[in-house]
């Protein structure tokens, strides 16, 4: 169960962090 959980926390982390990178870039662009 915990093992589960983790990766999937580990999941939206990763996309957070790509979609927040993805954000910045953006900006930047602009």
């Amino acid at each position: 169960m915990y093992s589960r959980l983790l990766s999937k926390v580990s999941l939206w982390v990763t996309m957070l962090r790509k979609e927040r990178l993805g954000i910045i870039n953006i900006g930047r662009v602009r």
